[in-house]
């Protein structure tokens, strides 16, 4: 079966979704460490718990996690994962987090690699993994860490195992999308992120998202030998720092398979990084698979108007109330 074909029987939901989602994890997969979970610090502070922990992702890898949930409660929650954008770290979702937790949920965010207490020097990483074919630094690797979270997550005491929600932001919007081809995660809010990647090498719909890593994609073109950065370029950067990407899996492939899981898409009407032609072509094939699945409900997308690539506060009150509806046990 081709590429195409593929993602034709994926947008149809059901058993070809299923597939291609099964595919795309299996992708990512390398050799499993325990957990070795390690609890750095704990404070209770206005009723909340706040905890640092880190965990094993793959051998020589840690993952920095921060956790807050309601003191003293011994129920278990629907839990949240936090994904920040580049440049970003945990502590930008500390806000993020009590709200959660107020709301009953145990929140949780972690740092990308190359960010936070990971910092490094993502450009010359992303450069050396293009070249040598190590490590997958942009997105990658960090979908692999979200998971290994989940799989944290899913031994604690305070959290339902069963009610696993993940929203980010930006480059946290794109680990969401990859991250959510996980059967565990039952609803998703990526944010302003959702762009056919196809339609942005077939219109040139990439350039801010290069000139935000311009040094690596400047590499990649010397590389190639190329005098510019054209499609060509971009396409085998992408390639390589995530495999099939937008060749066989595309974010509207990826979230059309995942249908009827609930999906809360938000996103601005003049975002540079995701343009709006591109992010109306894969919104058509998303909502085409959600209605196939008879659930058209579990789907809704919120554009901003005139709001450029930010997060807005509609924005915001649309996030928690979708978490809430979906994520939270009936009474």
């Amino acid at each position: 079966m081709s590429s195409s074909e593929r993602r034709v029987e994926a947008a149809r939901g059901g058993a070809g979704g299923a597939r291609l989602l099964y595919a795309f994890r299996k992708s990512f997969e390398r050799p499993r460490v325990p957990l070795d979970v390690v609890v750095v610090s704990t404070e209770t502070r206005d009723g909340l718990l706040r905890e640092r922990v880190t965990v094993a992702s793959e051998a020589g890898v840690r993952v920095p996690l921060l956790v807050f949930s309601s003191a003293g409660d011994k129920k278990r929650r629907p839990a949240v994962v936090c994904l920040h954008g580049l440049g970003g770290r945990k502590e930008d979702f500390t806000g993020t987090l009590e709200e959660l937790a107020r709301r009953g949920f145990v929140g949780v965010a972690l740092d990308a690699r190359y960010h936070g207490d990971r910092a490094g020097d993502l450009t010359r990483a992303m450069i050396a993994s293009y070249r040598t074919g190590k490590e997958h630094p942009y997105l990658w690797d960090t979908v692999w860490d979200t998971w290994r979270v989940l799989d944290y997550l899913q031994t604690r005491r305070d959290v339902d195992r069963n009610r696993l929600g993940v929203m980010g932001i930006s480059l946290g919007g794109h680990t969401t999308w990859m991250v959510s081809a996980d059967p565990r995660v039952k609803v998703a809010v990526p944010c302003i992120s959702i762009c056919s990647w196809r339609w942005q090498l077939a219109h040139h719909g990439y350039t801010q998202r290069v000139s935000n890593l311009q040094g690596a994609f400047d590499a990649v073109r010397d590389t190639m030998g190329e005098k510019e950065v054209t499609p060509a370029v971009v396409a085998a950067a992408w390639e390589r720092w995530m495999p099939g990407i937008p060749r066989i899996y595309d974010c509207q492939d990826i979230l059309a398979a995942r249908a009827p899981r609930p999906l809360l898409i938000l996103g601005g009407d003049s975002d540079p990084v995701a343009p709006i032609e591109g992010a109306r072509a894969a919104y058509a094939v998303i909502s085409s698979a959600y209605r196939s699945a008879r659930s058209p409900d579990r789907l809704q997308v919120i554009i901003a108007e005139h709001s450029g690539h930010a997060v807005t506060a509609e924005h915001w009150k649309a996030m928690y109330a979708w978490f809430e509806r979906w994520l939270k046990p009936k009474p």
